[in-house]
């Protein structure tokens, strides 16, 4: 979909739209090594890990079960998953194929506005304290939307 979306943006068949790289209640079983740039990021095996079948083996458990006092590494390497996809998305809008007539990419003229977490979102049982601590520990920010900024 990214792919399909950043050639409509190249091509000037949108202007304005959103897309989504991680929804509420998404249910994808993951289970293999997932590895990026080269290096081991985690070893997936949802169900097992989680001792769960059905909808409760699934990766997005991972966010029900969060605890700023915990390294919550599945949670991380799920969350760093997605990051990537983001990352996929921008680098599209950012190579040679997306330059516009004044010379600079669609990346560096676009208006993005990434959204997140906001308190309603956090895990079932959270404490209100520890959204912002469960926001910046689940859910990475994009600092300057620039590919080279993203999963060093």
């Amino acid at each position: 979909m990214a792919d399909l979306y950043a050639l409509a943006i190249q091509t000037d068949r949108v202007r304005f739209g959103a897309l989504t790289f991680l929804a509420a209640g998404e249910r994808l079983l993951i289970t293999g090594c997932y590895q990026y740039a080269g290096r081991k990021i985690y070893q997936f095996n949802d169900a097992k890990e989680l001792n769960k079948s059905g909808s409760a083996g699934y990766s997005h458990e991972w966010w029900h079960r969060f605890n700023p006092k915990k390294k919550n590494e599945q949670l991380r390497a799920d969350a760093h998953m997605k990051m990537r996809d983001v990352a996929y998305f921008l680098k599209l809008l950012d190579g040679q194929d997306a330059r516009e007539p004044n010379g600079k990419t669609i990346l560096e003229i676009a208006q993005f506005r990434p959204t997140g977490v906001t308190p309603r979102m956090v895990p079932r049982g959270t404490n209100p304290e520890t959204s912002i601590a469960w926001s910046r520990a689940c859910m990475p920010t994009l600092p300057a939307l620039s590919s080279a900024s993203i999963l060093k």
